[in-house]
């Protein structure tokens, strides 16, 4: 996935590659889905913030 800029509180958003792998042999959910989820979660930044849609965008993954 490219494009991944998470948000830091000290105001900076290092660039960073965010890489999937299958961990076991159940379903996964699919990537833009655990993208999301990881801006939200870690981040709580919203699925529709700009920041997520152009990470979302730049891994055509929308």
């Amino acid at each position: 996935m490219r494009d991944y800029l998470p948000p830091h509180d000290d105001g900076h958003a290092p660039q960073l590659l965010l890489m999937d792998a299958p961990l076991a042999d159940e379903p996964e959910p699919p990537l833009r889905s655990l993208v999301e989820t990881v801006y939200l979660r870690r981040y709580g930044v919203p699925p529709g913030h700009a920041v997520v849609r152009r990470t979302l965008l730049a891994s055509n993954l929308i």
